[in-house]
């Protein structure tokens, strides 16, 4: 039988469904532009090229639609299943399922609110709307249903973390053994240390150094690289995950300085950490308390720390954002006010990267920590650091 949560927790999608006066989900997939669809039902292995579509109601039983060549491979789903040849026969199996009025919840933010839960293409919105229902979107269901990690998630976390954290140590132990390294030969060296250990990447790492902190772009060719020089505020981003198909990314950030810190880049850092720490301590509260938190509520915390500072000009990015199968997700629930207003809940299991981060004219720093909300808590993945790592030249 195929997986994904619409298997394992059908029962409980429906009860989601009708507290929500939904009167349904229809999951809808063409080429892998809908990834959220494919995880929820478990087809990522098969990777259908044509389109397909998964109707779940709030009652009764669910329908696949799916291509005559290729509705085999979808295994045995939950409801009936409706063969399709061409555009006709298409447009009558959704005729047959979807409802003539009410809300339908598709992978779909009006005025693309956020582009992570924006995967449905405008012309199938359209195609949905033609048969009567009003299209709403699903991302409080992506919260609930595939957000939150199951044990084998939070394991294969764990076993990437380590590995990340050995990898980052080669790359210190690069940067101290080098004079004046350009920033893509410490790349190169994290990349290489990364990939030694299985780890699939999400991207490639960030090295930054000097004034490049401010926009940490990954920079390929001798016009944007620059050497690594002592005094220099060094920032290195790794993000990869276990190649296990439900792993998590592990998002680990390290700032370091060459030699020796400045006063102003310890300051950057210690409002950050400072901003950082008051993230994840509001987190635990409202988890203590049973009190509901939206996501939003923990950007914005974080920026009130920095503008107590005088640094709340300097805000570029949102304080932090979910830990799944996207690098950066914005799937479930982020704690973000900056880039997006996000209204989700903060709920037990699901997992943040928490990186609020300072960004002047002459440097960048951001204080990077990892947790995961539990049912009356947190529990800390990556506590992060408490001050700027010194890294000194052997040679």
């Amino acid at each position: 039988m195929t997986g994904g949560v619409v298997v394992r927790e059908l029962g409980e999608l429906s009860i989601a469904l009708r507290e929500a006066k939904l009167e349904g989900w229809l999951l809808y997939d063409h080429r892998g532009q809908n990834g959220i669809a494919a995880r929820a039902l478990g087809v990522e292995e098969v990777a259908p090229m044509r389109r397909w579509f998964y109707w779940i109601p709030a009652d009764g039983m669910p329908a696949l639609i799916a291509h005559a060549i290729e509705i085999e491979s979808f295994g045995e789903l939950p409801g009936d299943v409706l063969r399709y040849d061409g555009w006709s026969s298409l447009r009558q199996r959704l005729e047959k399922v979807l409802p003539r009025r009410g809300p339908v919840a598709m992978e779909y933010q009006d005025i693309a609110g956020s582009p992570d839960l924006s995967r449905v293409d405008a012309g199938t919105i359209e195609l949905v709307r033609s048969y009567g229902p009003r299209v709403v979107s699903s991302a409080e269901l992506v919260n609930r249903f595939l957000g939150p990690w199951r044990e084998a998630e939070a394991l294969a976390h764990a076993r990437a973390h380590e590995k990340v954290v050995d990898a980052e140590r080669e790359v210190v132990a690069f940067l101290e053994s080098q004079r004046t390294p350009l920033e893509s030969e410490v790349r190169h060296c994290a990349t290489d240390a990364l990939r030694a250990r299985g780890l699939v990447l999400g991207r490639p790492p960030i090295i930054a150094s000097g004034v490049h902190t401010r926009d940490r772009a990954a920079r390929d060719g001798a016009d944007r690289d620059r050497r690594v020089l002592p005094r220099d505020l060094v920032m290195i981003d790794l993000i990869a995950r276990d190649p296990e198909p439900a792993a998590p990314f592990v998002h680990r950030g390290l700032v370091a300085s060459i030699e020796e810190t400045s006063t102003e880049q310890a300051r950057s850092f210690a409002v950050a950490r400072e901003a950082r720490d008051a993230a994840i301590e509001l987190v635990r509260d409202r988890a203590r308390a049973g009190a509901r938190l939206l996501g939003f509520e923990v950007d914005e915390l974080a920026q009130r720390v920095l503008g107590r500072a005088g640094l709340g000009s300097h805000v570029v990015h949102r304080t932090g954002h979910h830990l799944g199968r996207v690098p950066f997700s914005g799937e479930a629930c982020t704690f973000d006010a900056f880039e997006i207003h996000d209204t989700r809940e903060v709920i037990p299991r699901l997992a943040w990267s928490v990186h609020p981060g300072v960004y002047r004219d002459d440097l960048g720093v951001r204080a990077t920590a990892a947790i995961q909300r539990t049912d009356d808590g947190v529990r800390v993945l990556d506590a992060g650091q408490h001050e700027i790592l010194v890294i000194t030249r052997n040679s």
